[in-house]
Order: structure tokens, then sequence, then C-alpha cells
């Protein structure tokens, strides 16, 4: 029975080629898209998990607003807020900051690069 349908499946994918390819192609991209979106939102998930106090951890971020543009977010603050709104909040029990180095970046400590 099973080798009946094959046959059949294969004498129409031959018989007509070019709808056969375009549903072939328009498959294989649905399951790539796919893919792609499941382990775009695998990623997403798993970020910051493998912390042991996930629960108890914020990032602050700051939005900032240009006349005629969208908001745009960006995931830094200035460097005096964390001191003040661990002040303001006695639920906070530390902080920690995070720096972007580029290639420009330059370290100095009493004179020495």
């Amino acid at each position: 029975m099973i080798q009946n349908y094959l046959k059949v499946a294969l004498k129409n994918f031959f018989r007509f080629r070019f709808v056969s390819a375009i549903n072939l192609i328009g498959l294989t991209l649905g399951f790539a898209v796919c893919g792609m979106i499941y382990f775009f939102v695998q990623y997403e998930q798993s970020y910051d998990q493998f912390h042991s106090k996930i629960d108890r951890l914020y990032r602050l971020t700051t939005e900032f607003k240009y006349p005629g543009t969208e908001p745009r977010i960006h995931a830094s603050t200035a460097p005096p807020m964390a001191p003040h709104i661990q002040q303001q909040f006695a639920e906070i029990t530390s902080f920690t900051r995070l720096i972007p180095f580029e290639k420009n970046t330059i370290y100095k400590h009493q004179g020495k690069k």
C-alpha cells in the first residue's frame, strides 16, 4: 500500500516538476525559518540563567527620546545611578557596572596604560 503511494507521489513529482519544486522550496524555507525562530527564542530565554539567584537580578536601562524619532532604549545608565538607587531602596544588596570595551578603549591607572 505504501509502495503504491510512493509511486504515485514520485510520478506526480516528475510530471509537475515546476509546481513540485516551488512546494519543496517553500517547505524547506518554512522549516528553516521555524528552526531559526526556535533557536533565537531558546537563546533569549536562556540569557543570564546561570545565576543562582536569578529571581533577584535586575538590569537598569535608559530611554533616550530625540525629537522626531522613536524612543531608543539602551542597557546603560549614568555611573552615579547605582549608588543613588541603592541608597533609596533597602532591598538592593549589591550592584555592578558593565563597561563595553572597544578597540579604542585605553585603561589608565596611576599614569600607566
